[in-house]
Order: structure tokens, then C-alpha cells, then sequence
């Protein structure tokens, strides 16, 4: 049977094994699209024993390299390979792989045989270049100096595909010795196969050096960062690469790598085993061929969505590996800058609305334009659409900033902490003085990259100028608009974070019956952010346990002094702006502050 014939004779048993009643799995017929309907199991389960069994098999060409057989088996074990030969085949080239061919009886191949015991093996080397060799009984002649000519029942690595794809070795006219006039030189096999091997090494050296020069200027790290290990499944995930195996889980999501772990024991380690290389590569490809960097003056960001993961990467880099300026990926940290995400997109939806909501409230005149309530609601959601793509990168530097400066906060405090149990710190840190310490902190982050760049720091003015006053209208929406709930806006921005002010806002819009609970939620959380903060007792012993003390700071001195200082060094006090945004014909909403000069759009 040809091996064309071979292939749709499978295929028809295949399809006929579909339509029959109840699932059968066989190795030869598992798919990855069966994964899913496969038993929970399907990984470590008995397979029918229609493979090659255990006893001796014969090698040659690259298996005879003990490193290379260790490797496809994946034994720790110390493989013990004997010398030994065939007789009636010959050895010709498939491209640069030598395979083992029917010959005259004349003919011998020499090579090494090592005996198999575990079925398990010999599965594996059954997937040896399945698509071109098959696995057929033969004798083995052993060659061993103390032995004398032992003879096994064995089995080799046989063509399976069409001689015309197959060549001749040019090293010499004859693949094999045979017998000749005395005279005559004889060049035996081992002799011309060390030839073809060691092109065949140089040749992949050749691969391993442009593999390494493309990954280099890919930013990809090289194999002594990364270790590339195999790790069996004992399924068709065997036959690939290993870095096919990772390109095809970086491009899946997120939430399916979590899945595929819950599939199978398998499939979780070999996940967990080249963690850092698939979110390499989930990053990699998402950030369009590049990772993260440090941000510097000279650097622009589209504030497109897809860009988004741009620059939150290059805001929040992933974590250095201890001891060593490597960088350490994770799905753990690849969850952190999603998470971050989503918070600023909610944050800026809930914005978005509350602002157009507020322009039409206004003035009546806002609604009038409209026909139709279908058409103020088409161009509602338009229009907070376009707010919500104008919003959400500036709310990446207003994360940024929040997270840097409690970040800082609480080093300082720990530093302080650490005085003042060595007992050079006698007296508690004033409230004044804990004023300047925190404005000195803000006064080096705002001066620091991102903010570097003067357009950026405006922008992050005008969201963060927009964020806390629609917290305090929608807190007190009554005049005086923000005198009683300055300490809890002041809590949200410095310990509660975005967070749990995307869930104000969605406790605050509801919708349908859980409205209250999710008020109860919030109110729940908060007041335990508060108890928190005020019961710190690091805190307590370093700034003091007074009321004043444990009072948050003020909100203007939360960003806003900082940053008026420092657009006063630049010059920029008054400046001309560019976020505002035409929501629709005759509507443009501007997100400014009262320095902006030119504006002549509803300030939001």
C-alpha cells in the first residue's frame, strides 16, 4: 500500500470512528480540537499497544549521539548503546538526514543498539520523524570486541515515503561495504556517516547562529536566559518544537492559558515550565515585536486602544530578577498590567458619562437639538465613546502617579519606622513637617520620566483636575460642594486607589436591582480602608497618634501643589490645550483646567 493510500485509508477510519456510537480515543487519531471532549485522563491513559514494542533497537546516523537519544526519550538515566549492524540496507540522504533503505544482501549498515524497556519510550521514539520513517522488525548484529557475533531479533528506522525523494551519499559511489577485489579501497559506512554528520552540525550551526542574530534583533532572549526544555505529554504536543509549543500559547488569551492548565496535569507543567517564556512572548507580540523599556523625553505613544499595553508596559515594567538587571515575566505579572486596564477603562466609562450626562443637564438647550430620544441616545453613546478613548491613557499616568507616590510614602515611612526603633527619632513628625516631606516625594515624581515631557504632565493635570472634582459633586452635590468630603476624596486617591474608585462609580450608576447592594459593597470596603489607615501603628509611632495626624492629607496637596510648581518652572502657567473633544455637531467638551487659555468648549 502506498503511502498515499496509507493516508486515506487513516482518514476514512477516522471519520468512521466519529460517526459511531461513543467516543474512542486513540493516539494516532488525537487532535488538539478533541481536547476538549477528551476524558480528563486522556493524557496518562493506557493507548492501545499498536506501537513498536520494547526490546532492541537499531540506530544510526544522529541517534547514535547518546545526548540526542536522551533527549527524544527525555531519560535522565545514562543510556548504555552497544555496536552493532544490519545486514541487506543501505543508508541514503533525505535533504540532510541520512535513512535507512532496503539494500542488496551484500550490503551492511553499522550503528549502535540500545534495548528499550519501558513502553513509554518506545512511544516516544515511535514519534522520531513519524511522518517519514516507520518502525519494522529486523536483526541486529552486534559488533562488541568481548562478544562473539550475537545475533537479536530487533527493530529499526525504515524509509516510508517515495525513493524519488531520496539521494545517493556523495561521498562515495557505495552507502554501505561490500564485498571487492582485494585490492580495491573499501570505505565503510561509519566513515562516510561521520562525514554527513558533521556537515549536517555545521550546517545547523549555521541555523543556531542566524536563529540567534534574529532573536537578538527581536529582543528576544537567548537560550542561556530562557532554558527551553522539553517536558512530555505523552501526546501529539510531543512532535512539536518546543518553541512552536510557546508561540502557539502567546498567542492565545490570557483566561484560555488558565483553562489549558485546568485541562490536564500535562499541559499545566509544561505551561508552568516555560512561564517566562510565553509571557515573553504574549507581551512581545502584543507590543508589536518590541518589550518594555524605560521611558524617556524623546519618546511618543499613539493613544490608540491597541497601543494601550504599550505604554502601560513601559509605565509598570516587569520586575527585576534578584541580584541581576533581568527582567522577570509572568502571567502574574501580565494579569497586574490587564487588571490595570480594565480599571482605567471603567474609570474613564464611568467619567466619560457622568461628564456628558452633566453637559446635558446644563442647559436645556444641550437637548433640544435631538428629534428623537433614539437619536440623543445613538449620539450619547457616541459621545461617550469618544470621551472614554480621549480619557483612559491620561488615566494610565494618573495610575502611575497614585501608584509611584504611595509607593514612595510607604518607603519613607518605613525608613522612619526603622529610626525610630533604633531610637534616633525622639519626637513624632509634625503634621507641617510630614506636609513637606510628601511634597518633596510628589516634587521628584512629577520631575521624573513621564512626566518629563511637558505635554503629558498638562494632560495628567486636566484628568486628574477632572477626576477628584466629579468626586466631590458626586459625593456633595449640594453647595458647599466638597468642604465635608475632602478627607474621603483625599482616602480614595492616596490608599484606597483607582480601584475602589471605579467601584464608586458603579455603585453610584447601578443597575437594575443591585444597585444597593453594590453601595453596601463600597461603604463595606471603604470604611475598612479607613479603619486601616487611621489604626496604622507605624504610622501612629512616626507622625504621631493626634487627630491631626491621622487625618489624610488635604487634596490639594495631593498632586495639584506639586504639579502647579512645576508647569510654573516650565512656563506653562497659562498654557494652550488640546484635550477637549466634539462629541457630536456643535457640542465640543473641553477637559482643561482655569490656566487654559483659547479653550472655547463647555468645560467639563
Amino acid at each position: 500500500m502506498s503511502r498515499e493510500e496509507k493516508k486515506d485509508d487513516s482518514s476514512e477510519s477516522i471519520w468512521t470512528d466519529s460517526q459511531s456510537a461513543g467516543p474512542t480515543y486513540h493516539a494516532e487519531e488525537l487532535s488538539t480540537r478533541s481536547v476538549c471532549y477528551a476524558p480528563s485522563d486522556w493524557y496518562s491513559a493506557d493507548w492501545p499497544s499498536d506501537g513498536p514494542k520494547t526490546g532492541w533497537y537499531f540506530f544510526y546516523g544522529a541517534l547514535t549521539n547518546e545526548s540526542k537519544l536522551v533527549a527524544i526519550i527525555c531519560d535522565e538515566e545514562p543510556l548504555v548503546l552497544r555496536p552493532a549492524k544490519v545486514l541487506g540496507y543501505k543508508l541514503m540522504l533525505r535533504g540532510v538526514h541520512l535513512v535507512l533503505t532496503d539494500g542488496s544482501s551484500t550490503e551492511e549498515v553499522q550503528g549502535k543498539a540500545f534495548r528499550v524497556e519501558l513502553p513509554l519510550h518506545a512511544r516516544r521514539l515511535r514519534g522520531y520523524m513519524a511522518e517519514a520513517l516507520k518502525v519494522e522488525s529486523c536483526r541486529i548484529h552486534f559488533e562488541d570486541e568481548d562478544e562473539d557475533g550475537e545475533v537479536v531479533d530487533g527493530f529499526a528506522f525504515i524509509w516510508d515515503g517515495m525513493m524519488s525523494e531520496l539521494r545517493n551519499i556523495p561521498a562515495a559511489p557505495q552507502t554501505a561495504r561490500i564485498a571487492a577485489p582485494e585490492n580495491s579501497p573499501s570505505v565503510t559506512t561509519a566513515a562516510i556517516s561521520s562525514s554527513i554528520e558533521m556537515r549536517a552540525r555545521k550546517f545547523r550551526a549555521a541555523i543556531d547562529r542566524a536563529k540567534a542574530v534574529y532573536l537578538k534583533k527581536n529582543q528576544w532572549c537567548g537560550y542561556d536566559e530562557i532554558l527551553l526544555g522539553r517536558v512530555s505529554t505523552s501526546s501529539c504536543w510531543d512532535r512539536l518544537p518546543v518553541e512552536i509549543q510557546i508561540s502557539i500559547f502567546g498567542r492565545c488569551r490570557l483566561q484560555d492559558v488558565v483553562n489549558l492548565r485546568l485541562a490536564s496535569r500535562a499541559f499545566s507543567t509544561l505551561i508552568d515550565t516555560h512561564e517566562q517564556a510565553i509571557s515573553r512572548e504574549y507581551l512581545q507580540l502584543r507590543r508589536h515585536g518590541s518589550l518594555p523599556s524605560p521611558i524617556d523625553e524623546s519618546r511618543t505613544y499613539t493613544r490608540d486602544p491597541e497601543d494601550d499595553v504599550i505604554l502601560l508596559s513601559d509605565l509598570f515594567p516587569p520586575p527585576k530578577l534578584e541580584n541581576s538587571a533581568k527582567d522577570v515575566y509572568s502571567f502574574r505579572y501580565l494579569w497586574s498590567l490587564r487588571r490595570r486596564q480594565e480599571v482605567c477603562s471603567k474609570l474613564a466609562k464611568y467619567l466619560a458619562n457622568s461628564v456628558l450626562e452633566r453637559y446635558l443637564q446644563s442647559d436645556p438647550a444641550h437637548r433640544a437639538v435631538f428629534t428623537s430620544k433614539r437619536d440623543l441616545q445613538a449620539c450619547h453613546e457616541r459621545g461617550i465613546a469618544q470621551l472614554q478613548f480621549k480619557l483612559t491613557p491620561l488615566m494610565f499616568y494618573t495610575l502611575f502617579f497614585l501608584e509611584t507616590y504611595a509607593r514612595a510614602r510607604s518607603e519613607l515611612q518605613s525608613d522612619l519606622y526603622a529610626t525610630y526603633k533604633a531610637g534616633r527619632l525622639p519626637v513624632a513628625i509634625q503634621p507641617v513637617d510630614r506636609t513637606l516631606m510628601f511634597r518633596k516625594l510628589q516634587a521628584k515624581i512629577v520631575h521624573s520620566p513621564p512626566f518629563t515631557n511637558t505635554p503629558t504632565l498638562v494632560s495628567t493635570h486636566h484628568c486628574i483636575r477632572l477626576l477628584v472634582s466629579y468626586l466631590q459633586f458626586t459625593l456633595s452635590p449640594e453647595p458647599p460642594f466638597h468642604t465635608s468630603c475632602d478627607p474621603w476624596v483625599s482616602m480614595l486617591l492616596t490608599t484606597s486607589g483607582l480601584g475602589r474608585i471605579a467601584e464608586f462609580f458603579a455603585a453610584e450608576k447601578g443597575g437594575g436591582n443591585n444597585q444597593r447592594s453594590m453601595r453596601k459593597e463600597f461603604m463595606r470596603n471603604m470604611q475598612a480602608d479607613w479603619d486601616a489607615n487611621r489604626n496604622d501603628e507605624r504610622a501612629s509611632k512616626v507622625y504621631g497618634s493626634g487627630e491631626e495626624s491621622r487625618q489624610p492629607p488635604r487634596v490639594r496637596e495631593i498632586w495639584f501643589e506639586a504639579a502647579r510648581d512645576e508647569m510654573e518652572v516650565r512656563g506653562v502657567v497659562p498654557h494652550q490645550t488640546e484635550d477637549w473633544v466634539l462629541v457630536w455637531e456643535g457640542a465640543k467638551i473641553s477637559i482643561g483646567c482655569r490656566n487654559c487659555v483659547g479653550e472655547d468648549g463647555w468645560l467639563a
